[in-house]
């Protein structure tokens, strides 16, 4: 096995060759250049460019492949923007997309059958995506105050004050709501004992 672009096997056997007869990967950078007045212009470094292949195919029926209908396989995945993982024997080259694809017909037989035909493959590299980056937010502790005290106030102040002495402490509500809002808590009134203290 030659390499494989990704479901399609080059290999050379008896039984069937079909492989690219010339490979050539063109690797760039990108810079970007800033002008000035009346000296040469300067160069930035970006970063790193794609990566782009050309690989040319010679496809003949007399290697027991269908010109025509490889072309097509090539074709159908170039309109769907398929990714497809690249191997020179077992060396992973990278992830490509097929760009462009140049056919020629060379030898065509008196019913138009496809005997023999050129192609012309440009494939671009998928970089992978750059991980987010997670940022940690700090609260801002006199932000949270007030919207606890706001909290403590709300639940204060209700229509049954005994509920409310009886579910939470006062002195924890006083003391955040005047460190955080400078306001008072509203003042529950306890209930008085029915018949008063006992002897």
């Amino acid at each position: 096995m030659l390499g494989t672009l990704g479901d399609l096997t080059f290999t050379v056997s008896s039984n069937r060759i079909f492989t690219y007869k010339d490979l050539s990967i063109k690797s760039s950078v990108r810079m970007a250049q800033h002008d000035s007045l009346q000296t040469k212009p300067t160069l930035e470094f970006i970063g790193e460019g794609l990566d782009e292949l050309q690989v040319k195919l010679d496809l003949r029926i007399e290697d027991k492949v269908n010109p025509y209908s490889e072309f097509l396989k090539f074709k159908e995945k170039m309109t769907k923007g398929e990714e497809l993982t690249f191997f020179i024997g077992d060396k992973k080259i990278g992830k490509f997309v097929i760009a462009d694809i140049g056919h020629s017909y060379r030898r065509i037989d008196n019913k138009g059958n496809v005997l023999a035909m050129d192609l012309d493959l440009n494939l671009k590299e998928v970089a992978p995506k750059p991980k987010a980056e997670t940022k940690v937010v700090k609260a801002d502790k006199k932000e949270v105050g007030k919207k606890v005290a706001q909290n403590l106030v709300k639940k204060a102040v209700t229509k049954k004050p005994v509920a409310a002495a009886m579910l939470m402490p006062l002195k924890p509500i006083a003391d955040v709501t005047q460190k955080y809002l400078g306001i008072k808590p509203p003042r529950i009134i306890r209930p008085k004992r029915k018949g008063g203290r006992r002897k």
